[in-house]
């Protein structure tokens, strides 16, 4: 075909790839299993589908940049995770507990503005 094609990176340099979640304060940053369990979780619900499709993007195109609402949605999903999981997102890899302090925190500073 002779056309110039980008390299995709191999899985193995994927899973050391870290995803950043673009917030108004500060970023937060994901390893590339936890992204991968947080689009397991997700899965194929209907609402969440925006949400889904920012995060399939990360990690090729930059950090995963969400709307206002699709922090909200994240948000009750991970807060319905810590209620329904029966350790918590503590129990889930690293970096949901960060992610759903950050999006606390930035829809907060957002609401008041």
């Amino acid at each position: 075909m002779g056309g110039c094609s980008p390299k995709l990176p191999s899985m193995s340099d994927q899973a050391e790839n870290p995803v950043e979640i673009a917030l108004s304060g500060e970023s937060i940053t994901l390893t590339w299993y936890a992204r991968e369990f947080l689009l397991m979780q997700l899965g194929n619900v209907e609402s969440l589908r925006s949400v889904r499709e920012a995060f399939e993007t990360a990690g090729s195109a930059g950090p995963v940049h969400l709307t206002h609402a699709q922090k909200k949605q994240l948000l009750d999903a991970l807060e319905y995770w810590e209620k329904t999981h029966p350790d918590g997102l503590s129990a889930m890899p690293g970096g949901f507990v960060d992610l759903r302090d950050g999006l606390t925190d930035d829809l907060a500073r957002t609401d008041d503005e």
